[in-house]
């Protein structure tokens, strides 16, 4: 109950405000900001893997790699050498011009 109290004094002092609807005590699982949290360890949610399979494999819009980057760089701390695979695609950026232009991967 100490913790409680602490976490709702520092919250009150920086001026955060909180929703009674979104707010929950004492629960074991977490959805936030598209992550899934359990047992002191998060991993994202399904959603946001399942808009990873919707992209096509060849032909891809400028704006389609830069979607696909931008979601692939808020899970990299799941993907190993993630880097290695998103720099490839972050080329392919700096070569188009135009965001209709299709680009072959």
């Amino acid at each position: 109950m100490k913790t409680f109290f602490s976490s709702s004094d520092i919250v009150q002092a920086h001026g955060v405000m909180l929703s009674d609807k979104k707010s929950f005590i004492g629960q074991p699982n977490i959805d936030f900001l598209g992550m899934k949290f359990v047992d002191g360890r998060y991993q994202p949610g399904p959603h946001i893997t399942q808009e990873l399979l919707k992209f096509q494999e060849e032909n891809l819009t400028t704006k389609e790699i830069q979607q696909l980057l931008g979601i692939v760089n808020y899970i990299k701390d799941f993907i190993p050498e993630c880097s290695r695979y998103t720099s490839q695609l972050s080329k392919l950026l700096k070569k188009s011009h135009h965001s209709g232009d299709k680009l072959r991967l």
